[in-house]
């Protein structure tokens, strides 16, 4: 599971609500300045995360964009909650 985006001061909460339930679980803050690593990170998800309200427009159309480029699932979330 790939959470793109959200409260970066609580990765650890995400990654324990993952991986307690038998998920792994990998971050990438959202900066759209590393285009590379979100494409990387995203080639290893099987699904994707983004919430909309932490994240820029930008991001989230990029996120969505490498989402379909490389036919994964990307489930934009309201909020990061």
């Amino acid at each position: 599971v790939l959470l793109v985006g959200g409260i970066e001061r609580m990765e650890c909460l995400y990654r324990k609500f993952i991986e307690t339930r038998g998920g792994v679980f990998e971050y990438h803050a959202g900066h759209t300045r590393t285009v590379k690593a979100l494409e990387r990170c995203i080639l290893r998800a099987d699904v994707v995360l983004c919430p909309v309200n932490c994240n820029s427009h930008g991001a989230c159309l990029m996120v969505k964009n490498l989402g379909k480029k490389h036919n994964k699932p990307v489930k934009m979330l309201p909020n990061f909650g």
